[in-house]
C-alpha cells in the first residue's frame, strides 16, 4: 500500500525504481502465501482444480489491470492509480481477517468429503442389496429369495465402519523441517521451477515485443493492442481451469500414472506454447495473428497450472515443511525469468526480425521443456506409478 502511494508521488527515476521494487516484494509475498494456503488446505490429488481457479483469477487481474489503469490515468493521472492500488491493498488486508484459519478450512473440507463418501457407500450398498433381492427362484409358484452376498443388511453404513483414515505418505526417509536447500536438491522441484521459468520468460518476451509487432506490422493503436492482449488472456483463464480439473481426474492417473500425469500435461502445454509463439511471428494476417495469440495464451495456462500442484505433491513425499517456502522458490525462478528472457528477446529483436525473435523464443521453451521433463520422466519411470 505504501509503495503504491509512493510510486504515484515519485518525481525521480530512482524513487520510482525503489517503490516499484517494494510493490514487487509485496505482490510476490501475497502470491506465495496464497499458493501455500491452497497446498495446505487441499489434498495433493485434488490440488489442480483450486490452483487452476487461482491462476484464472490471476489472469483476470492481468487482463483488467491495464484497462482500469488506462482509464484512471486518463482522468485522474498518476495519483488516481496510486490511490486505487492502495485501496486494493487495504481491502486485501482487511478481507484476510475474515478468512478462516487453515486448520479450520481443512476440517471443513474433510467433513464435506467424508459425508460425500458415506453417501456414495450407502448408495452402492443399496444397489447391491436390491440386486440380491432380485435374484429369486420360483418353486411351487412361490418366490424364494436366494441371497448371493455375504451381507444383506441394508442399514446405512457409518463412517466408523466404512471409511478408515488413509495416509498414503510413508514416514520412511521423510525429513522434518525441510529447508530451501533440501527443496532445490530434488529433481522434481528444480525441474518444475526450470520448465516453468522458461515458459514465463517467453511469455514476458511476448508481452514485450507483441505491441511493437502489432504497431509496425498491422498499424494498431494502443487501444487496439489492448484488445489483442484480451484475446491472449481470456483463453489463458479458461485453460487454467480446464487443466486443473483434467490433471485431478482419475482417468489421467490411470493412463499416465498419478505422479507422471502432471509432468505430461506440463510438457504438452509448454511445447504448444513454443509452437504458437513461432506461428505468432510467422503470420502476416491480423486475424491469424490474434488466433495465434489466443492459442498461445491457452497453451500457457495448460503448461503452468500442473507445475504448482506437482511441486506440492512431491514435497509431501520427501518431508515436512512450509508450502509457502516451496512457492517462494517457484517465485524466485519466475522473477529471474521475466527479468532476463525479455531483455535477451529485446536484443534479438533489435538485431534481427520479429520472426527470428519468436522462433528463438519458441524453440527456447520447447527445448528446455523437452530435455528437462523428458529426462525426469525417464529417470523415474520405474518408481513412478
Amino acid at each position: 500500500m505504501g509503495s503504491s502511494i509512493g510510486l504515484g508521488m515519485s518525481k525521480k527515476f530512482w524513487m520510482m525504481l525503489m517503490f516499484r521494487i517494494g510493490q514487487g516484494i509485496g505482490s510476490g509475498t501475497i502470491w506465495s502465501l496464497g499458493l501455500g494456503m491452497l497446498a495446505d488446505i487441499y489434498p495433493n490429488d485434488k490440488l489442480g482444480a483450486p490452483v487452476g481457479t487461482a491462476w484464472s483469477m490471476h489472469s483476470l487481474g492481468t487482463l483488467g489491470g491495464p484497462v482500469i489503469g488506462g482509464v484512471l490515468y486518463e482522468y485522474g493521472g498518476e495519483m488516481a492509480i496510486a490511490w486505487f492500488m492502495a485501496g486494493l491493498s487495504a481491502a486485501c488486508a482487511i478481507l484476510r481477517f475474515f478468512i478462516h484459519d487453515v486448520s479450520e478450512l481443512v476440517k471443513l473440507l474433510n467433513e464435506k468429503d467424508e459425508a460425500a463418501k458415506i453417501a456414495l457407500a450407502n448408495n452402492e450398498l443399496s444397489v447391491a442389496t436390491e440386486e440380491q433381492i432380485g435374484l429369486q427362484t420360483k418353486e411351487n409358484g412361490v418366490s424364494v429369495q436366494k441371497n448371493t452376498g455375504a451381507n444383506d443388511d441394508s442399514t446405512p453404513i457409518s463412517a466408523s465402519n466404512t471409511l478408515q483414515p488413509q495416509n498414503n505418505t510413508t514416514s520412511v526417509n521423510r525429513k522434518k523441517n525441510l529447508t530451501m536447500l533440501d527443496l532445490i536438491r530434488e529433481p522434481q522441484i528444480w525441474i518444475c521451477c526450470f520448465a516453468s521459468s522458461a515458459l514465463f520468460g517467453v511469455l514476458g518476451a511476448i508481452e514485450t515485443i507483441l505491441p511493437i509487432i502489432a504497431t509496425d506490422r498491422y498499424n494498431l493503436t494502443s487501444a487496439q493492442i489492448g484488445f489483442v492482449f484480451i484475446a491472449l488472456t481470456i483463453p489463458n483463464m479458461l485453460s487454467a481451469i480446464i487443466a486443473g480439473r483434467i490433471t485431478d481426474s482419475d482417468r489421467m492417473s490411470a493412463i499416465f500414472g498419478k505422479s507422471r500425469k502432471r509432468f505430461v500435461v506440463m510438457l504438452l502445454g509448454n511445447c504448444l506454447t513454443g509452437i504458437f509463439c513461432i506461428i505468432l511471428g510467422l503470420v502476416n494476417a491480423l486475424v491469424l495473428f490474434i488466433i495465434a495469440g489466443a492459442l498461445l495464451g491457452f497453451s500457457a495456462g495448460v503448461g503452468a497450472v500442473p507445475t504448482i500442484a506437482a511441486m506440492a505433491e512431491h514435497k509431501e513425499t520427501i518431508g515436512e515443511g512450509s508450502n509457502t517456502q516451496l512457492y517462494s522458490l517457484f517465485n524466485v525462478g519466475y522473477s529471474i525469468a521475466v527479468l532476463t528472457v525479455p531483455i535477451a528477446a529485446s536484443a534479438i529483436f533489435s538485431a534481427t526480425t520479429p520472426f527470428i525473435t519468436c522462433l528463438v523464443a519458441g524453440l527456447f521453451v520447447i527445448v528446455c521443456s523437452v530435455i528437462s521433463i523428458s529426462w525426469l520422466i525417464i529417470r523415474f519411470r520405474k518408481t513412478w506409478k
